[in-house]
């Protein structure tokens, strides 16, 4: 399933531990690379779009030129909801 992306340069933008196990885990060759960022989202965004908008921020502060046809860059977020039930 993973055959094709074997020839690109794997990046994981996160330093997780969990996310880099799970890259491993796979199978997948792969280097950290963390970018600072302030993750502060707008108060009006949902759950899942703040994990989206955060991913795309993280993704965002890698330059332009940083990236190339052979460069796959992942970046993620994780939000975790809490409900109560009396």
């Amino acid at each position: 399933m993973f055959d094709g992306l074997s020839k690109y340069n794997i990046i994981l933008a996160s330093a997780s531990p969990r996310r880099q196990e799970l890259l491993a885990h796979l199978g997948f060759d792969f280097s950290v690379e963390v970018r600072s960022v302030d993750e502060r989202y707008p108060a009006e965004l949902s759950a899942d779009e703040i994990a989206l908008y955060l991913s795309e921020l993280k993704a965002n502060a890698f330059e332009e030129n940083y990236f190339t046809d052979l460069k796959l860059v992942i970046t993620a977020d994780t939000v975790v909801c809490l409900s109560l039930i009396h």
